[in-house]
């Protein structure tokens, strides 16, 4: 009986990142580099009705057969110039790559503490985003379904371990500096941002909130993320209870895995990192290209 309550648990949980694939992307895209090993555009496309989501593109600049695809979900505190530099790379070694905004725009008017279903909210929307986006790069016809990767920061790692159980058209990951209990994190993180929230939420609010929060936590996902391949990568300089749950995810993963830990903080500023990630993709995603690149 209790295995059938968990089971139900989890379909339930699931069912919160369904969305509406009839939605038209209404993609808008411009110039972004004048460059020209490689093409780099942003734009932007609507992930839900009337909800927008930038992202910036970069690609092989001639034609070419199917490629493989990789997604960037940046974390909070960084931009998405953050993995331009990565993306590039990707580019060049004859990847499609594509780095997401996130949240949406938020409209005029929006809360800064948004609480209850308003904050549970962003986790799913988030994944939503991906997922839609994903849809739109696989009905390119120079695009490759059987190698697709995903790399995540923070919330954006987050959404990474939901997408493992949730989104089987990924064929590997890399989660950087994510929790396994985002609920948690909402309740003990000592940053300024969340003690701030906390402040701003009655005791009730915030208990509700935190239930609600319980049943997207990425922990209850990443047991389902085989048989993806899974790189979690940990930094020893990270804020104490990222540090504890970030292991704590990895543990939680299905199998294949690997765990990795590096000397940086949340904000994972790293070359030895970046350069594992571009290695594990090549690796799995079979793109020999990339280790050229890196030796060039």
């Amino acid at each position: 009986m209790l295995v059938f309550f968990s089971l139900m648990s989890m379909l339930a949980a699931q069912s919160l990142f369904d969305y509406d694939h009839a939605v038209p992307f209404e993609i808008e895209t411009g110039p972004f580099s004048p460059r020209k090993d490689i093409r780099i555009t942003a734009g932007s496309f609507q992930a839900m009705k009337g909800r927008r989501m930038d992202f910036i593109l970069a690609e092989p600049s001639g034609k070419g057969s199917r490629r493989p695809v990789v997604i960037f979900q940046r974390g909070g505190g960084q931009s998405m110039a953050h993995y331009i530099g990565e993306a590039a790379l990707l580019a060049k070694a004859g990847v499609i790559a594509i780095i997401l905004e996130a949240p949406y725009r938020r409209p005029a008017g929006a809360p800064p503490f948004p609480k209850r279903e308003a904050l549970r909210e962003h986790p799913v929307h988030v994944v939503i985003g991906i997922r839609r986006a994903l849809d739109w790069l696989l009905a390119r016809e120079d695009t490759d379904a059987a190698r697709v990767g995903y790399v995540g920061h923070s919330y954006g790692g987050n959404a990474g371990a939901v997408l493992s159980a949730v989104e089987k058209r990924i064929q590997t990951f890399v989660l950087i500096g994510l929790v396994a209990e985002y609920s948690k994190h909402v309740a003990e993180n000592q940053s300024g941002y969340w003690k701030n929230y906390r402040a701003a939420l009655s005791a009730p609010e915030l208990a509700q909130t935190l239930e609600l929060l319980r049943p997207v936590d990425p922990g209850r996902f990443l047991p389902k993320s085989g048989p993806a391949a899974v790189l979690v990568q940990c930094g020893r300089l990270d804020m104490e209870d990222v540090k504890r749950d970030c292991e704590v995810a990895y543990g939680a993963a299905g199998q294949p895995k690997r765990l990795r830990w590096y000397d940086v903080d949340h904000e994972f500023v790293n070359a030895e990192a970046m350069l594992d990630r571009m290695r594990w993709m090549g690796e799995r995603l079979r793109v020999t290209e990339i280790g050229e690149v890196l030796r060039r």
